[in-house]
């Protein structure tokens, strides 16, 4: 009967086949594998994870800076003043790229000198008198980031080329790096408390091209312009202003808890960063609250107010702006986080060696290193394991150009 019958996949005729027949060998002609999937380069990897990389950059940095700044109190005018110096032309980068209008570039304005204003009436209430200086417990949150970022990638069912899986790796270094540049950079300020107005300079000369290249990438708008003027201007006055009482708020917790708990949100705002991929745990607000929160930790063990101010607008830059010009970038050209890991990890990386620790130097030289090259080469390999199948049992979708 089968031989002679052919069977025909519908509901609304009685047919001479067991209610469980399906269509023999008929039904695996319809078998599909991998219709969805995606391959990635090595490059394209390398990319992604680059924005890792550069976001760890910045919290190296950040903590270079703070040991400087602890070491050198005096320094804290000139940082301030090479803040707002790199600030300026990386402001103007980002409204060339987004089209900031006049109205955004006004409210920015105002943001900016509401966070100076109070950033620096704060300062007092969140420091104190002791001196200690912390680089290792920032590389605790390595091992947890890179479980979390290959879990991330696995879990796809897209396929990715080795350039691809390195592109996506260093987002990671990237975020990475940010941090190490913040912690030299409080080293810094820390034992060099006078450079504070020359880094804030210094941050502003760098933030104006980073700034022109995020409006340009954008299509920043004149009226979005002065709304992000007005918001820099608000952040910088209020952040100045607010800068004594945030720098007293935790002088009663011991140094060695302060540390550990900038450690630990250090760690949070890395595991929820937004590296301009789409996961459940991204949240760019708390990762950016996370980093500010560490940021207030680090600052009460600064003596002076400017070196204080100098840190919080460093960590608002690091944490907060540079990501968002990471990310359009990132959005607009896919390769760019290569270039990036390239200009900006190996000075983190002699700063790192030369200003703090060489022993931490060596940790964090292998945790690019794997982020960047060994992570996209495991992604790539595990890539040919990978197989889903597609046929009948699927669920149905509409055709929209056929209706």
């Amino acid at each position: 009967m089968k031989g002679r019958v052919k069977w025909r996949k519908i509901l609304y005729e009685r047919q001479s086949f067991p209610d469980d027949y399906s269509g023999g060998d008929e039904f695996l002609k319809e078998l599909r594998t991998n219709v969805s999937s995606v391959k990635y380069s090595f490059v394209e990897a390398m990319c992604g994870a680059s924005r890792v990389v550069l976001h760890e950059d910045a919290i190296v940095i950040y903590a270079l800076v703070f040991s400087w700044m602890r070491r050198l109190p005096e320094s804290a005018p000139y940082i301030f003043l090479f803040l707002l110096v790199i600030i300026l032309p990386f402001y103007a980068l980002y409204a060339v790229l987004t089209c900031v209008r006049w109205s955004t570039l006004s409210d920015h304005l105002f943001t900016l000198l509401t966070l100076v204003f109070f950033g620096y009436a704060l300062t007092p209430v969140i420091s104190s008198n002791e001196h200690h200086v912390i680089f290792a417990e920032v590389f605790l949150f390595l091992l947890v980031i890179i479980f979390w970022q290959k879990c991330s990638r696995l879990v796809s069912s897209v396929k990715y080329s080795f350039v691809e899986a390195m592109c996506g790796a260093s987002r990671v270094v990237l975020h990475e790096d940010a941090i190490v540049i913040y912690a030299l950079v409080f080293s810094w300020m820390r034992r060099l408390p006078e450079s504070a107005p020359y880094i804030f300079l210094f941050l502003l000369v760098i933030i104006l091209p980073f700034y022109a290249l995020y409006a340009v990438l954008t299509c920043v708008r004149w009226s979005t312009l002065s709304d992000h003027l007005f918001t820099l201007l608000t952040l910088v006055f209020f952040g100045y202003a607010l800068t004594p009482v945030i720098r007293t708020l935790t002088d009663t917790i011991s140094t060695d808890t302060i540390y550990a708990m900038s450690t630990m949100l250090f760690i949070l705002s890395f595991i929820f960063h937004d590296y301009a991929m789409s996961a459940p745990v991204v949240s760019m607000i708390l990762s950016v609250n996370l980093s500010l929160a560490a940021s207030i930790c680090l600052v009460s063990r600064i003596k002076s107010d400017e070196t204080a101010f100098t840190l919080l607008a460093i960590s608002m830059t690091l944490f907060s702006y540079w990501p968002i010009l990471r990310n359009e970038l990132i959005v607009r050209y896919p390769l760019s986080p290569l270039l990036l890991v390239i200009l900006l990890c190996p000075p983190t990386l002699v700063m790192l060696y030369y200003r703090s620790s060489a022993i931490l130097a060596v940790p964090h030289l292998a945790f690019h290193l794997f982020v960047f090259l060994m992570c996209p080469w495991i992604l790539i390999k595990m890539q040919s394991f990978k197989s889903t199948i597609h046929g009948p049992w699927d669920e149905a979708c509409p055709d929209e150009r056929s209706a």
